[in-house]
């Protein structure tokens, strides 16, 4: 199971450092749910869509961020990614992302950041 975690999870961050949208849904479950502090629960593909769309068009333009993995830890079906993201903007370090797997489809994603500047 950790390898395809592992599998699922470099995909999706590829398909998130492109801010290909339907790349990254094609990783969640239909009924899947996500969890910030921001936004609450944001449950289903087209939720999570809107989403990905607003993060994309209003704070992470794919063209203007540059996103560095810090650190990553896998077990079974669960993975939890630390990263820090620079834009034009603002700066976040220390954000995380952590992910359940099941089916090969992501089913909850609880996640954090705070702008440094």
């Amino acid at each position: 199971m950790s390898e395809q975690t592992t599998a699922i999870v470099h995909r999706h961050l590829d398909a998130w450092q492109k801010g290909d949208v339907d790349a990254l849904l094609a990783d969640y479950a239909d009924d899947a749910v996500m969890m910030t502090r921001d936004t609450g629960v944001v449950a289903g593909k087209p939720q999570i869509r809107a989403l990905f769309e607003h993060v994309f068009a209003e704070i992470f333009r794919p063209d203007d961020t540059r996103l560095q993995v810090t650190a990553e830890l896998i077990s079974g079906n669960h993975a939890l990614v630390h990263w820090d993201a620079t834009t034009s903007a603002f700066r976040t370090s220390g954000a995380f992302d952590a992910f359940t797997i099941s089916d090969g489809k992501i089913v909850a994603q609880f996640a954090g950041m705070a702008a440094d500047s």
